[in-house]
């Protein structure tokens, strides 16, 4: 048993959002009642984990069964059939309680290899061609009036458009073979239609990310398999401020309406760390740290706190909220995204002075 089957025979429906990690499904919390916020990996370690963006409630099968199911330790052991993790004097063992917690450390990121950029600067190429020609008008439109982008700003980032599904094979871009545990075949390399957001730094393409407009039962985004997974920012505009978001397509504005003197950067997701060169960058020549992430219990909550103890000059920069959730929404209501920030780092400068 693991983590997803005791969902279902719960009577809870899961929604697979990726195929990354083994899988991801979503559902509705049985603490909080949030619809899509608790996230489950039934192949992650011995019986799955869990975790809700929303209430913060985390763990595997057991502490599943203990919070939920009302159940003892050892109860839940042996309704799992987890009876080894039971040491033989009938007391606790668990690994993941037991062993010292680990310090956080940044995580050195290399690029991708050279054939695989190679194959992501053509499609680059290719999707921005499509986005400005006569097929891709709408979702050019969409740019402007939807996310607030002009044409300059969707060119500096290269922005494109993929009009249609394609497959190819992993070899043809650097990747090794693998084998589809359910045909037997072997697995393609595929790149749903949609809106692409390259991530291209100091010249080298670090990652590809696909936005779709119907994800149907996937989900929204979708990062091509190689693409390293770190946060999103403009290398060549390093100020002497920082804002911290979760959508590349809000830090693309933001970097589009605030110049040269703040860097908007995008997690993609509250969980994303720094790797060490932006922890460098964010260490030594930062002077506030600005921390917009979306502003619900995940956004919050989750990040917040890690960014509070490793940065002591970040502060939070709140929407105010008949302004929405996200820089992009709060624009098309009308917020001045210049004074916001500019009044985000006052707050800041009062903040880190009183600390």
């Amino acid at each position: 048993m693991n983590i997803y089957d005791q969902l279902q025979s719960d009577g809870i429906p899961l929604k697979k959002v990726s195929s990354t990690n083994g899988g991801e499904y979503a559902c509705p919390c049985p603490s909080c009642g949030g619809r899509d916020r608790f996230r489950v990996w039934p192949n992650q370690e011995d019986n799955g984990r869990y975790w809700c963006r929303q209430c913060d409630k985390k763990g595997d099968l057991l502490q599943y069964l203990i919070d939920f199911m009302g159940m003892t330790f050892h109860e839940a052991c042996r309704y799992s059939g987890n009876d080894h993790k039971i040491n033989n004097n009938g007391g606790l063992y668990r690994p993941d309680i037991n062993r010292q917690k680990r310090k956080w450390q940044p995580k050195k990121i290399s690029p991708p290899p050279d054939i695989w950029q190679e194959r992501a600067s053509l499609l680059i190429k290719f999707a921005q061609e499509t986005l400005f020609s006569k097929i891709g008008q709408r979702c050019r439109s969409w740019l402007h009036s939807q996310r607030c982008l002009t044409d300059e700003t969707i060119e500096k980032f290269h922005l494109g458009l993929l009009p249609d599904f394609y497959k190819r094979e992993r070899s043809q871009w650097g990747l090794p073979d693998e084998i589809d545990d359910k045909t037997g075949n072997f697995k393609k390399l595929w790149f749903p239609s949609g809106l692409v957001i390259p991530y291209v730094q100091g010249g080298q393409v670090f990652r590809l990310r696909i936005r779709r407009p119907d994800p149907g039962k996937y989900s929204k985004y979708q990062n091509v398999t190689g693409s390293k997974m770190l946060p999103f920012y403009n290398t060549l505009n390093v100020g002497t401020d920082v804002i911290i978001v979760e959508s590349d397509l809000d830090a693309i504005l933001l970097d589009q309406e605030l110049g040269a003197d703040v860097t908007p950067i995008a997690l993609g997701s509250v969980t994303n760390r720094p790797d060490t060169i932006l922890m460098d960058f964010l260490r030594n020549h930062v002077r506030y740290i600005l921390i917009a992430l979306d502003t619900d219990g995940a956004g919050g909550k989750q990040c917040y706190q890690f960014w509070k103890k490793h940065f002591p000059n970040s502060s939070r920069c709140i929407i105010p909220g008949k302004f929405g959730k996200d820089p992009t929404e709060a624009m098309l209501k009308g917020l001045d995204l210049r004074q916001w920030v500019k009044a985000g780092i006052k707050i800041a400068r009062q903040v880190v002075t009183e600390c």
